[in-house]
């Protein structure tokens, strides 16, 4: 430049008069034209933001959505405590064009409003189940670990099986799925609920074995327990 590059204080300065608000809409409008034709998988998920707290305020939450196709961020927003992500979630998927596309989301997210907001953008949603629904987290669990050792089950496309070998572990993945719902309680305050699942994984490495189970519900229809377990992975 004519005068030398400006100093870090006026950068800084420049940098503070930024709208972040405007900002945030021409990046996702920005976004929008780089991924014209969105599909697949869009993993939303929160994450504390790294050196915003110090001795006065608490460290803010970043709620991003992630493109697994693309390999890209559509787009995101900052609340200040990890509960807010519940408000913060139905906010992002406004702005977003995801017509079309499976979202997943952790258990933080398996909201009744966050599900049939996904839908009505037009998705599909996989999400988490944990015991922060609790009554819904126990009877999943219950049916699916009561049915996971049926031979029809194992023979059907309601079942996937994967071994992976690398880096010295050996893991193994199982996934069921069952659109067998009527039994299910509160079914109906899920927006077009069409099934269940639950991954279970056996990682050994070293001798040493470790298991994982991870049970979610979804609104996916046509999908086998091999298509959902990859979306799934794909978080």
């Amino acid at each position: 430049m004519e005068n030398g590059i400006p100093d870090a204080c006026t950068l800084r300065n420049i940098i503070k008069e930024i709208d972040t608000q405007k900002l945030h809409t021409l990046f996702c409008e920005w976004m929008k034209s780089v991924a014209n034709e969105l599909y697949g998988v869009v993993a939303i998920d929160g994450k504390q933001a790294r050196r915003t707290k110090d001795a006065k305020k608490r460290p803010f939450h970043v709620v991003s959505a992630f493109s697994a196709e693309y390999g890209l961020v559509l787009g995101q927003l900052a609340c200040e405590e990890k509960s807010n992500e519940i408000t913060a979630i139905p906010k992002l998927l406004e702005i977003l064009e995801i017509k079309g596309c499976i979202v997943t989301i952790d258990a933080m997210g398996t909201q009744t409003n966050i599900a049939k907001s996904i839908i009505d953008n037009g998705a599909d949603y996989i999400l988490a189940l944990k015991e922060n629904q609790k009554t819904l987290y126990n009877e999943v669990k219950l049916y699916l670990d009561d049915i996971k050792q049926e031979k029809k089950l194992l023979e059907s496309e309601n079942y996937c099986r994967t071994v992976d070998k690398g880096h010295g572990r050996i893991e193994v993945r199982e996934c069921i799925i069952s659109e067998e719902i009527g039994w299910l309680q509160n079914r109906t305050d899920w927006s077009n609920l069409h099934g269940i699942g639950a991954i279970h994984c056996t990682v050994e490495k070293s001798g040493v074995t470790s298991k994982q189970s991870h049970y979610f519900i979804y609104s996916c229809k046509g999908l086998n327990a091999k298509q959902i377990m990859k979306y799934k992975r794909s978080h």
